[in-house]
């Protein structure tokens, strides 16, 4: 019996021994120090349509967190037709497929800015030459509109039952249809008097429609402004019930937008012409076509954002700027490296980059960014935020762990990054979505915030 004590005893120790040996950095299980606890759910796009995602465009969510992807997928492989195919895949928050929808109509060559907007329970999809209307609840189609719109594509709104958008062929168009049957509200020129009227957005605010447009031949010399309508009284002959122009030789630049705070349109204008003149104001005009305001802001400046408060965030690749409801400037920062500027979202505590980079070097890094609202200082450049972190030691199972790792953060990086309905940031890559924790980043509820600022209305928040 003593003999068998020690015999077991013997085990024992050799045991605790042995184990006490192993390094917990080789541990390759889920450890939260490292950041794995970050990831909430991965879903792979390119199982489930068979190819790789070759463009896609940011997604919308509901109220319930559901979201709502539009892909490509490149199908030009033995095709003769050499267009791709393009997909609306529906995902619950838990990242659970709920259905998926071909588009019928294919793009020509990738979704050229195309989008998709949840609004009344419907998914209205922006493609290169037609609008889809899908249900929201099972993928199936409602109507589809032809509408060509080979230049600024981005140019839809939906709101208040409505959908508005630019129609590019000559002359250019003002059309809008009803958002539950597809049936036409209005198809208006843009051109009076042989002018070569381009517009370029279409924003809704209460009972207006504005629409940013330009002259690229008004006397040899450009000018922009809004044209704006009345959503009651719109029909096909209708001329603009108010008007709005800058000085001469000014040109659109990329963002426009309805203010959060007043029934407002908000707009960038960029100077081209030989004299000394502002390079670049940002305009605040009324629904009845005045100016309120307008202030001068670096040519880089090229997105608009604002928040519950009514107050306007200008971001450009180096600068971010804030302006008071009545145009005061409260800030100017530099922004140390240039971010993605079109993934710019407003939360409730800080404004949020997908990307940020090292000032020092230059190279764009995997990295999240956060400012603050009120001073427009960078708050963080947060590495936790990478979906696997790369672990310690050097054993064999740590070294094939970190491969794996080094993969799926390479694809993680590649993607289009997004915060849902929950303040979750959604990554969507060429393979996969991931959906990573992070409930400080919380959308604020009212802030225009999203997509490139006049789309902002399209989604549930």
């Amino acid at each position: 019996m003593k003999r068998l004590f020690r015999y077991l005893s013997a085990i024992l120790i050799l045991s605790v021994a042995t184990t006490s040996c192993v390094k917990p950095d080789d541990d390759t299980s889920d450890n939260p120090i490292l950041g794995e606890d970050q990831v909430k759910w991965v879903y792979s796009l390119s199982t489930l349509l068979g190819s790789e995602i070759v463009d896609k465009s940011m997604p919308a969510f509901d109220s319930e967190n559901n979201g709502y992807y539009l892909v490509e997928i490149d199908a030009t492989a033995g095709s003769a037709t050499e267009l791709n195919d393009a997909y609306v895949v529906a995902l619950d928050k838990t990242g659970t497929l709920l259905w998926q929808t071909k588009i019928a109509d294919t793009p020509e060559s990738d979704l050229n800015e195309s989008y998709l907007a949840y609004a009344d329970d419907k998914i209205v999809v922006s493609t290169y030459s037609r609008i889809i209307c899908l249900n929201a609840q099972s993928g199936t189609q409602n109507w589809s509109i032809y509408s060509p719109r080979t230049y600024w594509v981005n140019s839809m709104s939906v709101a208040q039952g409505k959908v508005f958008f630019v129609e590019s062929s000559w002359p250019e168009k003002l059309v809008g249809f009803n958002l539950e049957d597809g049936s036409e509200i209005c198809s208006i020129s843009l051109n009076k008097n042989g002018e070569d009227i381009r517009g370029e957005a279409t924003l809704i605010s209460g009972s207006n429609v504005f629409v940013s447009v330009s002259d690229i031949n008004n006397n040899n010399g450009w000018y922009s402004g809004l044209y704006i309508f009345d959503i009651n009284s719109l029909n096909n002959v209708l001329e603009p019930s108010h008007a709005y122009t800058t000085p001469p030789d000014y040109y659109p630049a990329s963002s426009c937008l309805i203010s959060s705070a007043a029934n407002t349109a908000l707009f960038l204008a960029k100077y081209q012409g030989s004299e000394n003149q502002p390079g670049c104001y940002l305009i605040s005009v009324n629904a009845n076509g005045n100016e309120n305001w307008k202030a001068e802001v670096p040519e880089e400046v090229t997105q608009l954002f604002t928040d519950a408060q009514g107050n306007i965030y200008a971001q450009g690749s180096d600068y971010l700027l804030k302006f008071s409801p009545s145009g005061a400037k409260l800030y100017q920062t530099s922004i140390p490296f240039a971010t993605y500027v079109d993934e710019l979202e407003i939360t409730e505590s800080n404004v949020f980059y997908g990307v940020a980079g090292n000032p020092e070097t230059g190279e764009e890094l995997n990295l999240f960014a956060t400012f603050s609202l009120s001073t427009g200082a960078e708050l963080l450049r947060k590495t936790e935020y990478f979906p696997y972190a790369q672990m310690e030691g050097s054993s064999l199972a740590v070294n094939e762990e970190n491969n794996s790792r080094l993969g799926k953060n390479a694809s993680f990086a590649s993607g289009k990054k997004v915060i849902d309905a929950e303040g979750n940031v959604i990554s969507i890559s060429s393979n996969n979505i991931y959906c990573l924790k992070d409930p400080n980043q919380k959308l604020m509820t009212g802030a225009w915030a999203k997509r490139n600022g006049n789309l902002g209305n399209t989604n549930a928040w």
